[in-house]
């Protein structure tokens, strides 16, 4: 009897250690995963709609009966306020776009498409908003993450792309981002006083295919 009560309270200490053990095992891995969540979630913010600064550089026109008015971002404080990250580092140029319709038909932008250079001549490539997000993860080495927020920051950037996939309607008013690639030329920490943004596929007729937009040091109307 003293014998089966011995084995009896044996068993029943291995057996409140295991289930020690077993709550520490699964306390460790609620722990990892809750570092998880908050070291590697969403380490830049989708862009947000706040006033530009007039350091950055800025241009607007009008062209039959289509208002266009655009602002790249440089100004690297205002950068880290958009973005909780500085794109001139990862070689990441952004510049806001306008577009209002003051026409009475609705405009097809279909065709429109935006190419970017500097005083030099020297070209930025445009990219797609999942191209920027991945320099951002790229330059500032985060390789631990979590996809879901990868791909949730992803499909903000494309939401506040400047979307052409729809007719401009009358009195409409259009505002967006379009992301560019620094040419590898280029230093994208150097001063920056002038920009040339063009507007190609505009018009059919030739002489209005291609719009220019000198972008210079003033100050923006955009978000005003």
């Amino acid at each position: 009897m003293r014998h089966s009560q011995s084995r009896d309270r044996t068993a029943f200490r291995r057996k409140g250690g295991r289930d020690e053990w077993t709550l520490v095992f699964l306390s460790l891995v609620v722990f990892s995963v809750a570092l998880a969540v908050i070291g590697c979630g969403r380490p830049f913010r989708a862009p947000a709609r706040i006033p530009l600064l007039p350091g950055n550089l800025a241009a607007h026109t009008t062209a039959h009966h289509l208002v266009i008015e655009a602002t790249a971002i440089l100004d690297e404080d205002e950068l880290l306020r958009l973005f909780n990250a500085n794109l001139r580092l990862a070689r990441l140029l952004v510049v806001e776009v306008s577009l209002i319709n003051r026409g009475p038909e609705p405009m097809d932008l279909r065709g429109v498409r935006f190419a970017l250079e500097d005083a030099g001549g020297h070209r930025f490539r445009p990219l797609k908003p999942r191209k920027a997000v991945k320099k951002l993860y790229k330059y500032y080495r985060i390789k631990n993450y979590i996809i879901y927020f990868r791909k949730e920051l992803e499909a903000d950037f494309e939401r506040r792309r400047l979307s052409l996939s729809e007719p401009l309607n009358a009195g409409e008013r259009r505002q967006g981002f379009l992301y560019f690639e620094f040419p590898r030329e280029v230093d994208p920490l150097h001063r920056i006083d002038s920009l040339t943004l063009r507007l190609e596929g505009l018009s059919r007729a030739e002489e209005d295919a291609v719009l220019e937009l000198r972008l210079s040091r003033r100050e923006s109307t955009i978000g005003q």
